[in-house]
């Protein structure tokens, strides 16, 4: 079904057609990777790649970083949008705000202090500035492989779980965000 749904959506190349066909194929893979999970997390992680899915996709064409990789970091560090973080800071990437951090910041319970931002395109924007400009290793990763991706981002200090790469190539793998990358990559 997956590949059927792929050649549907490589067949058609204008710029409307191809949001339109974007659009439809999203939903059909958020519904196929929505089997995989319990039925409460589901939603909350079906809901979070529907609204989200487009954002990080431009997030690629502008930066490189693969839409999958984008989705799943922000999945991961925000707990498919619901943690305090994100609810309160519009910060979906778990940033803190370091010394030189001279913009608005949020205190979390436990005390740590994260950028905090207008709106969620802006917590994906300054992602991948941060990742562009002080990842260089992560940015040398080949382009359509999220697993190199994942492991360059857990060597490179982002993270301090030994396990992080596992986990994002879990979260790509189970609801096929791998998917995203193909598509954008083939209409370049």
């Amino acid at each position: 079904m997956v590949e059927r749904l792929m050649l549907l959506f490589y067949s058609y190349h204008q710029d409307k057609e191809r949001l339109h066909m974007k659009s439809v194929f999203l939903s059909s893979m958020l519904l196929l990777s929505a089997v995989c999970l319990p039925a409460q997390k589901k939603g909350l992680v079906y809901n979070y790649i529907e609204q989200n899915a487009e954002r990080a996709i431009r997030t690629m064409e502008r930066s490189g970083i693969p839409a999958s990789i984008i989705l799943a970091i922000a999945l991961e560090e925000s707990s498919a949008g619901t943690s305090e973080v994100a609810k309160n800071a519009n910060n979906h990437f778990g940033m803190k705000a370091g010394v030189s951090w001279k913009k608005e910041t949020y205190r979390s319970k436990a005390g740590n202090k994260f950028r905090k931002y207008a709106s969620a395109q802006e917590s994906y924007d300054d992602f991948a500035a941060l990742i562009t400009r002080s990842y260089s290793t992560v940015m040398q990763s080949e382009k359509n492989n999220y697993k190199k991706w994942a492991k360059a981002f857990a060597h490179s200090g982002y993270c301090r779980r030994k396990d992080y790469d596992r986990r994002l190539i879990h979260i790509i793998e189970s609801h096929l965000l791998f998917n995203l990358d193909k598509c954008i990559l083939e209409f370049k």
